[in-house]
C-alpha cells in the first residue's frame, strides 16, 4: 500500500506539472492582459512598462520557468487586478467553495442511495418505474435553468429562500441543490444497476434462506459489495464540484472559486487563473487518490502493487 501510494503522488507531481503547462499556455495565447486592464487611451509606454514589470515581454519559457520555480515555493504571483497575492486569493475563495461541494455531495448521498436501493428492491414497480424517470429529469435538465428557474419560484414568487449570497444554510440550499441534482441522479442509477446484480447473487439468496431480516440483507451483504463504484463516482463528483461550480457559483452570487476563476478569465488575470486551477487540480487528484486507498479497506480482496 505504501508503495502504491508514492507511486500515486509522483504521478499526481507529473499531473500538477502537465495542468499547469497546459494553462499557461492557453493563457497567454488568449490576449494581451494589458489591454484590458489599463486604460482605452494608455499610452503605448504605458503598456509596454506594464508587460516589462509583469515580465510579459520575456519569452514564454522564460515566463513558464519562472512561474514553475515560484510555484515549487508556493509563490504564484500577484494578481494583476488587485495586486494582492493569487494563491491568498484563491484560498480566500476556497472555504466557500468547499462548503457548498460538501453540501451538495451530501444531498448527492441522501437522495441518490437509498432512491436507488428502493428502485432494486421494488424493480419494474411503479415505485422503480418513477424513481428512474425522476433519475433521467435529473440527468436531463441544466444546473443553470434549474437553478433560474428555483430562483424565480422559490426565492422572487414564493420567497422561501434568498436567492443569492452566502449567508446562513437557508442560503446554501438552492445551490447546493441546483449543483447536486446531476450526480443524485447518476448515483441513483448506479445504485440501482449495482444493487440488482447483487441481489440476484447465491450468498443473497443464502443469507435470505438463514433468516436474516431484508434490511440486514441490503445493508450489510448486498450494499457492502455493490458500494464499490459508487464511491467512485461520488470521489469524481466531489472533485468536479469543486472545480465545476463556476455556472452554479455564478447564477447564485456564491463568492466562491469558481466565481473568482470567472471573473479573472475575463479580466486576463493569470496569475488567479493559474493558482485556482492548480488548487482545483490538486484537490482532484488527492480526492482520487483516496477513494482508491479505500477500496482495500471497504473490500480486502483488492491489493494494491
Amino acid at each position: 500500500m505504501g508503495q502504491y501510494i508514492l507511486g500515486r503522488l509522483y504521478q499526481t507531481v507529473l499531473v500538477l506539472f502537465g495542468v499547469s503547462a497546459v494553462v499557461f499556455l492557453l493563457l497567454h495565447i488568449s490576449g494581451d492582459p494589458a489591454v484590458l486592464l489599463l486604460p482605452q487611451d494608455a499610452t503605448k509606454e504605458a503598456i509596454e512598462q506594464f508587460r516589462h514589470a509583469h515580465g510579459f515581454d520575456q519569452p514564454l519559457y522564460v515566463q513558464f520557468y519562472r512561474f514553475l520555480s515560484g510555484a515549487v515555493r508556493g509563490d504564484l504571483g500577484n494578481s494583476l487586478k488587485f495586486n494582492q497575492p493569487a494563491l491568498a486569493l484563491v484560498l480566500d475563495r476556497f472555504p466557500a467553495t468547499l462548503e457548498l461541494a460538501l453540501a451538495a455531495l451530501v444531498i448527492s448521498i441522501v437522495t441518490g442511495i437509498p432512491l436507488g436501493i428502493i428502485s432494486a428492491m421494488k424493480r419494474n414497480s411503479p415505485v422503480d418505474t418513477s424513481a428512474m424517470v425522476l433519475s433521467m429529469l435529473g440527468q436531463s435538465v441544466p444546473a443553470f435553468w434549474l437553478g433560474i428557474m428555483m430562483i424565480l419560484l422559490l426565492s422572487v414568487k414564493w420567497q422561501i429562500f434568498p436567492p443569492f449570497g452566502r449567508g446562513g444554510i437557508s442560503h446554501l440550499i438552492l445551490p447546493a441543490i441546483s449543483l447536486s441534482t446531476w450526480s443524485a441522479a447518476r448515483v441513483a442509477r448506479l445504485t440501482r444497476s449495482g444493487m440488482i446484480d447483487v441481489l440476484g447473487q447465491e450468498y443473497i439468496r443464502t443469507a435470505r434462506a438463514k433468516g436474516l431480516a431484508n434490511l440486514v440483507v441490503v445493508q450489510r451483504h448486498a450494499l457492502k459489495n455493490a458500494i464499490l463504484p459508487i464511491i467512485t463516482v461520488l470521489g469524481l463528483d466531489l472533485g468536479g464540484f469543486l472545480g465545476g461550480a463556476v455556472i452554479t457559483e455564478t447564477i447564485f452570487a456564491w463568492p466562491g472559486v469558481g466565481q473568482l476563476a470567472m471573473q479573472s478569465i475575463y479580466s486576463r488575470d493569470y496569475p488567479v487563473v493559474q493558482a485556482t486551477v492548480l488548487l482545483v487540480a490538486t484537490g482532484y487528484v488527492l480526492i482520487n487518490l483516496l477513494v482508491d486507498v479505500a477500496y482495500a479497506y471497504l473490500n480486502p480482496r483488492i491489493r494494491f502493487g
